[in-house]
């Protein structure tokens, strides 16, 4: 007899086999709440089901959807612990936005030159520090002054810079809660398409029915 026919292909000792399914990638989340618009923002869920096309210039060409993390400050909260607000107060939502190749190099782009703002303001406070460490008695007193006007022109110039629409070809949030993010400067087309509830099995029109623009549109 074969040792393969007499060896039992029940093992008892190995783990039992797991039922638990793999939670999926945030790219291929879903489907979760639909987003929904609420005044000039789209309410997107970390979860929600997202168009395959561009969200900023609405085209669909190379969209691809990227892991953006989005948080919000209250502004009462940067006045209250300057930068500790970021830790205290933020609510961060990671939204898997799809965005073409173009926004994206744009985007980055952005985020480059706010890293520079930000450096030259650090520099504008740390600069007459470091010189006011090794003056004179005399000269401390307006370095003094002029490193506490640069960390008030961080608070400030920061909280600006932050809240400014320097580029139109970023996606900002006004609010992030429970995982959501209310986002605008988002394409109309791309809210468009956000918005529209998945098509379920298309009933049949009564045959004394014209067809209008509207279904025309909708078939589309």
């Amino acid at each position: 007899m074969p040792q393969s026919a007499m060896t039992s292909e029940h093992n008892p000792y190995a783990p039992p086999a797991s039922t638990i399914p793999p939670r999926p990638a945030p790219s291929s989340m879903g489907p979760g709440p639909l987003p929904r618009v609420e005044d000039d923002a789209l309410v997107v869920h970390e979860e929600s089901p997202l168009p395959r096309r561009c969200a900023k210039c609405g085209e669909k060409g190379d969209a691809k959807p990227t892991v953006r993390e989005f948080q919000h400050v209250p502004w009462w909260g940067h006045l209250l612990v300057g930068g500790f607000a970021v830790l205290v107060f933020r609510r961060v939502a990671r939204i898997p936005l799809p965005l073409c190749g173009a926004c994206t190099d744009r985007w980055t782009e952005h985020q480059r030159a706010f890293g520079r703002a930000i450096l030259a303001m650090v520099a504008v406070a740390v600069v007459p520090f470091v010189f006011f460490l090794g003056a004179e008695e005399d000269a401390r007193g307006p370095l003094g002054l002029l490193t506490m006007l640069g960390l008030a022109g961080i608070l400030v110039g920061g909280t600006l810079l932050r809240r400014a629409r320097l580029d139109p070809f970023i996606v900002r949030s006004k609010v992030v809660r429970d995982r959501a993010a209310w986002l605008t400067g988002l394409h109309p087309t791309f809210v468009a398409r956000a918005t529209r509830s998945p098509r379920g099995p298309r009933a049949a029109a009564p045959a004394n029915r014209e067809e209008s623009p509207a279904d025309e549109l909708t078939r589309r």
